[in-house]
């Protein structure tokens, strides 16, 4: 369980943006957050309101 909280956050840099941008996986609930330096931290959001969730398996490809 410890590494599992170690490692709880999934990271990828967002290629061909003017700010440094990084796409963020919570790996225990699967939300995705968009953060900037520069303009802070927000969950992403469906077109219809829900929260983008990555399913594990999803993630393993």
């Amino acid at each position: 369980m410890k590494d599992r909280e170690e490692n709880r956050f999934e990271m990828h840099f967002v290629k061909g943006s003017a700010m440094a941008l990084r796409h963020i996986i919570d790996r225990e609930t699967g939300v995705n957050y968009l953060f900037s330096d520069l303009a802070g931290f927000t969950p992403l959001y469906n077109a219809d309101g829900s929260l983008v969730v990555t399913k594990e398996k999803d993630r393993e490809r």
